[in-house]
């Protein structure tokens, strides 16, 4: 079926009131229970690599499926198992009910993980407005922050009443997103006829060193940012913050991500200066994660890591969605994703096993975040790295 310029102006629509993350408004409420509980750092990272395990088993099968069949059917798939995982979070008082329901919301983000994005950029490229797609995916990544600002700092306020009633306001918010997806038209777009087709050329992928770059910048990206996220409000509490800051803090730190990808994504081709003083900042955030420091300089390096946030995710799926034909697109986004959710559990596993204090585990991940860092800067300055080196080389030889 041929797609309208309405048809997609709909499925865009559809895709920013989807990006509303109605998810963050029980974050506050879900922290406070863990840490209610007793719940140490080292233990959230455990729950939170269980949840990754699951991801990792379901990432790309469900990408896979997304490209095999429909992926309007995935994508509300997708929301109403996320619907049951913010129920069964709003009922739960213990650890294996909260990976009880931490099951439902990994088959939830396993199942939408690259589903939206491949229908957004197929729905662009049947009628041949392929580049436009690339600013809306950008913008559906601000409204995603940007709801979280407003979100967050309500479901602060709303848990000082009552820790349940936020995750009653997100059950709805996804319900809406569940109806809008069914009024969508499926973009066309080849398919393969066999599910082990599919299969076959994702993995064949593997063997491009380009895929590989992208998926090690996703892989660490991916860890710094969850690991640095759950230390937040820890680090917080030791620092002696009301349980009342913690919404404001969280949607003052989806603030700054908002405005920085705003700024970041006027350009679809961010200067690789832009991009390297962003990793630097990123950097220097994580390294005072790893230091006793004030509330002052907690609240910068909470600062510089969503200046991270708002961009290096988005450029990984960018390049993936580039790089792939539209009938492997999800299977490859989600293949990326996947080996990201390995690197993290790995990194979970090794802070469990040894019993890493949470200024040990902020160090490791600061050491990752540094040889990011270096990557980036020395792939996007790479030319100009081997005509250094060239006359560097030169020089020495003429001496």
């Amino acid at each position: 079926m041929e797609l309208t310029k309405g048809d997609v102006n709909y499925l865009k629509n559809a895709f920013y009131v989807s990006k509303v993350n109605w998810n963050s408004i029980t974050l506050p409420s879900i922290v406070v229970i863990w840490l209610n509980v007793g719940m140490s750092l080292s233990q959230i990272l455990f729950l939170q690599g269980l949840f990754v395990l699951l991801l990792i088993i379901l990432e790309f099968p469900s990408g896979v499926m997304a490209d095999r069949f429909t992926r309007k059917s995935m994508v509300i798939f997708a929301f109403i198992f996320m619907t049951f995982g913010v129920f069964s979070y709003g009922r739960a008082g213990n650890f294996i009910e909260f990976f009880i329901a931490e099951s439902f919301f990994a088959v939830g983000f396993a199942t939408l993980s690259g589903t939206d994005s491949a229908l957004v950029w197929d729905g662009f490229k049947s009628i041949n407005q392929e580049d436009k797609a690339k600013s809306v995916l950008a913008k559906g990544n601000t409204i995603l922050m940007g709801s979280a600002v407003i979100l967050l700092l309500i479901g602060g306020i709303l848990m000082t009443y009552s820790l349940i009633f936020p995750f009653y306001v997100s059950i709805l918010g996804n319900l809406n997103q569940i109806f809008l997806y069914s009024k969508i038209k499926e973009p066309p777009r080849q398919k393969m006829g066999k599910t082990s087709h599919i299969y076959r050329d994702s993995l064949t992928l593997l063997k491009k060193s380009s895929m590989w770059i992208i998926i090690f910048i996703s892989a660490i990206n991916s860890l710094v940012l969850r690991v640095v996220f759950w230390a937040y409000l820890p680090k917080l509490k030791l620092l002696q913050v009301d349980e009342i800051w913690f919404g404001v803090v969280l949607s003052g730190a989806n603030l700054i991500a908002m405005l920085m990808s705003i700024y970041y994504h006027k350009n679809t081709n961010p200067s690789n200066r832009i991009t390297g003083f962003i990793m630097i900042l990123c950097t220097i955030g994580v390294l005072l994660f790893a230091l006793e420091v004030s509330l002052i300089l907690m609240l910068v390096a909470i600062a510089f890591h969503q200046i991270g946030r708002a961009t290096v995710r988005y450029l990984s799926v960018v390049k993936m969605n580039e790089a792939v034909d539209s009938d492997i697109r999800a299977s490859a986004i989600s293949l990326m994703n996947t080996f990201s959710s390995i690197f993290y559990i790995i990194f979970n596993l090794i802070s469990e096993w040894y019993k890493l204090s949470l200024q040990q585990i902020m160090k490791l991940t600061a050491i990752n975040m540094i040889i990011l860092s270096m990557f980036i800067i020395a792939i996007n300055y790479r030319d100009q790295l081997k005509v250094y080196f060239k006359i560097k080389k030169e020089s020495i030889i003429s001496i």
